[in-house]
């Protein structure tokens, strides 16, 4: 065994338990036990950290990243006014995002007289509010509060008094699932015209951000709100979910958010220490900024108008339906940008410390979901008050020590660079054993090939059963976690934790392909009572561990036809079936498949 990796085990096992001597930082420290039990899960929440495909397909995120965006860093902003917003504001990442909430809308047309056009008015009115409902109400836009018609008033009214029936909002009974304004609800005005205006930030420091990972920001009952609403906002656990519900308290947790930040900005001994902003992701990601003053960080870089229909030259201004498809262009569009990062942001968008992740994997928590049927994606709802309470308070004391830190000061070890090296060996590999059916000849050259270079054959006795030694294995085992040695005096206890899920996975690697060269290499004599062949055997084997590992590599749709995409569901877009079975689609195809979500 190499001596990294005995220092490596040596630290890892004397920390276990007893991890608070380890660290002058208060807060209860990571448990190694309970972070090598939720390894898969954990390792990950690394490897899709700040990546859309893999965050999209592990969307109930549990883990919080410091991270910091350049000085020079370029986002965007939509908005109904040209003016800079006066609070806490969003922030998109890429110019599709933000365009779409910069759309500007016009009074839907009053005379409409078959009843064809009737039909197709209710049809794009739906489909209009449910956009603007997306963008305003779940993002704080200019709305205004009127009362509802009853859902048995079925006639076209005027235009802010027309019936809330919109199904993808399931807004028939207008009641939110926790019993508040169950008989008013914030709708957009559509009764005059909205000039819609698209924003330009630069930031003129460093900005300091808590990046919150999965898809944190699909407004959900199903899991993805749970690590913002339960630890950082030490909401109920008990809380009911509905989309309604969900969007109105979109105002609600970024106020909360931004209190924490002003809460959490000096530290004990008077330092300031503030975030700046939360980055969540939905179809892209996005930054919940705290104060979008002049003296926030941002530099105001452009403001432009948005085009009326008649401003477009794209449709004749006649055409009634033109804003229902100038709507899902834009929707579509937003897809597609975000689709370009399913495998991260550029280089140089967004530096994140590794070696601050803070997660409920890492401790001894109830993390199961009560839904039976998802027992894939963690949960917080059965966790106790006290166990969240040690993660809250853990975040603050990491925020407090790394906190408006560049990454290069504090000489971090990048784990999701280790975590590429182990998936991008592996992955590929290990599908096709596990899928393809092939002679065991051609089984055992796949696995020769990827453990052989750890394998010294003249420690061998005997060359027809080959029962690897300690140090063959632990060769395996330690190679792509010895690329990150020069860094361990630096190690925080968090890192500590990583270093111990990423053994555990690479442990489960190699074990499980050294037992299958074993058994294939046993000859033709039945391995188990079910009397299965050793190539039965030792690809029972290869598919238990990929059911284990979960890599989103695996759900991937290769490279798709120009003018479509993967059809991972990215909030608020998406199907069960998309989820099951990506597949290449076009975008607007995408936009009608809403119900994942619910």
């Amino acid at each position: 065994m190499h001596i990294w990796a005995l220092s490596l085990l040596t630290a890892v096992s004397c920390i276990a338990g007893t991890a608070s001597t380890a660290s002058n930082e208060p807060g209860v420290l990571p448990d190694i036990q309970a972070s090598r039990e939720h390894a898969y899960a954990f390792f990950n929440s690394i490897h899709s950290a700040i990546r859309q495909w893999g965050s999209s397909y592990h969307h109930n995120g549990l883990s919080f990243y410091v991270a910091q965006a350049p000085t020079g860093s370029v986002f965007y902003h939509g908005a109904q006014t040209p003016e800079r917003p006066p609070g806490f504001e969003w922030l998109g990442f890429e110019i599709e995002h933000s365009a779409s909430f910069a759309m500007s809308f016009e009074p839907l047309p009053k005379d409409m007289s078959s009843e064809t056009a009737q039909g197709e008015m209710a049809s794009m009115d739906n489909r209009r509010r449910e956009a603007l409902l997306w963008h305003l109400v779940s993002h704080g836009r200019s709305t205004k509060r009127v009362s509802v018609v009853p859902e048995e008033n079925t006639e076209l009214s005027p235009p802010s008094q027309r019936p809330m029936r919109d199904t993808a909002f399931e807004t028939a009974k207008l009641k939110f699932c926790d019993g508040k304004d169950n008989d008013l609800f914030i709708v957009p005005d559509f009764d005059k015209f909205e000039r819609g205006y698209f924003h330009t930030y630069r930031a003129n420091r460093p900005l300091n951000l808590l990046y919150i990972d999965g898809q944190s920001a699909a407004k959900s009952g199903i899991g993805t709100l749970d690590s913002q609403d339960h630890i950082l906002l030490g909401w109920d656990t008990r809380m009911c979910h509905d989309r309604l519900t969900d969007n109105r308290r979109e105002l609600e947790r970024a106020q909360g958010f931004c209190d924490l930040a002003q809460e959490w900005a000096l530290d004990a001994d008077g330092n300031v220490t503030k975030i700046d902003g939360f980055i969540r992701m939905e179809a892209g990601f996005e930054i919940i900024y705290c104060d979008f003053s002049s003296k926030g960080g941002l530099d105001q870089v452009s403001v432009q108008a948005s085009p009326f229909r008649n401003e477009t030259g794209i449709d004749d201004e006649t055409d009634v339906f033109y804003e229902t498809r100038y709507i899902l262009h834009m929707q579509s569009e937003w897809l597609r940008a975000a689709a370009t990062r399913f495998h991260g942001l550029p280089a140089g968008r967004l530096d994140v410390d590794w070696s601050s992740m803070v997660s409920a994997l890492a401790y001894p928590m109830n993390t199961s979901n009560p839904n039976a049927d998802r027992s894939d994606l963690p949960r917080l709802v059965n966790s106790t008050k006290q166990d969240l309470e040690i993660v809250h308070d853990r975040l603050r004391a990491v925020l407090a020590a790394r906190g408006g830190k560049s990454v290069r000061e504090k000489n971090i070890t990048n784990w999701q660079s280790v975590t590429d090296k182990i998936v991008s060996r592996y992955s590929s590999r290990l599908w096709t054993l596990a899928t393809t059916v092939m002679d065991s000849g051609d089984f055992l050259a796949i696995i020769d090939t990827l453990i052989d270079p750890f394998t010294s054959y003249l420690e061998l006795q005997d060359y027809s059963l080959v029962t690897a030694g300690n140090s063959t294995i632990d060769r395996c085992i330690q190679h792509y976690l010895e690329t990150e040695p020069v860094n361990q005096a630096s190690w925080t206890p968090e890192d500590e934790a990583i270093a111990a899920v990423m053994e555990t996975v690479s442990q489960r690697i190699c074990k499980t392909l050294f037992a299958a060269r074993d058994v294939l290499r046993s000859g033709d004599t039945p391995v188990s009572i079910h009397t299965r062949t050793p190539l039965e055997e030792a690809q029972s084997g290869i598919q238990r561990l990929v059911k284990d590992l979960r890599w989103s590599t695996w759900k991937e749709c290769g490279s798709c036809p120009h003018g479509t995409i993967c059809s991972i569901p990215m909030f608020p877009s998406g199907s069960p079936q998309d989820y099951l079975q990506p597949t290449c689609q076009k975008p607007e195809k995408l936009l009608l498949h809403r119900d994942y979500w619910d």
